[in-house]
């Protein structure tokens, strides 16, 4: 058997909850997918690992590149920005299969940065940061700033906030729109920067 995957962290953008509710999954124009789906805006059939429920997804090309017919499969998961999904192209005498698979990161609080400071794209978690979370021995700490419009014609205005580790604000070691993830332990709490895309290749013998 052979397979190829390609694995996508997940953003709010692509999950349709930053406003435009456009659901996909943005490609790298440097990233090739062609091993998964070898033709542009055909519908393959990928079969839920959990359901045996297929979805039909295609891969567009214009002026990005994306993967598009997921939102049924979003919402079907409940996923959140930091969550990933997988798909797959086994190849197995000659006949191909697809499968889509999903990974919960379910004690993660996800940022992005912006100009006004980081956006929690994970609201909803932020409680679960308290005195007793620390990171490399110094406290964690998520402190507001201020709420504003992301632009001018934006309906509603956004909260943002600075993250502290002890004394020190990380807004400075993050470039505008870049993620990271706080993986929440209260052993050992880690801060890493968003892993986008992952792509594997696996051969065994039948």
């Amino acid at each position: 058997m052979k397979s190829v995957q390609i694995t996508k962290q997940l953003n709010n953008t692509e999950l349709g909850k930053s406003g435009t509710h456009d659901t996909y999954v943005l490609v790298p124009q440097t990233l090739d997918i062609s091993d998964v789906f070898p033709e542009p805006n055909k519908v393959y059939d990928f079969i839920d690992r959990e359901t045996g429920f297929v979805y039909p997804i295609r891969h567009t090309i214009g002026r990005e590149k994306r993967i598009v017919g997921l939102g049924p499969y979003y919402s079907a998961k409940d996923l959140y920005a930091g969550d990933s999904i997988t798909l797959e192209c086994r190849i197995i005498n000659n006949e191909y299969t697809r499968i889509i698979d999903y990974a919960k990161k379910i004690n993660t609080l996800v940022i992005q940065k912006a100009a006004s400071g980081f956006e929690l794209l994970t609201p909803d978690r932020k409680d679960m940061i308290n005195e007793n979370v620390s990171v490399q021995g110094k406290p964690l700490a998520i402190e507001f700033l201020v709420s504003k419009k992301k632009r001018q014609d934006s309906p509603e205005e956004t909260d943002y906030y600075d993250v502290k580790v002890g004394d020190k604000s990380l807004i400075g070691d993050y470039s505008t729109k870049e993620y990271a993830v706080i993986e929440i332990d209260q052993n050992q709490t880690r801060i890493e920067r968003f892993c986008a895309w992952t792509k594997a290749f696996i051969e065994t013998e039948d």
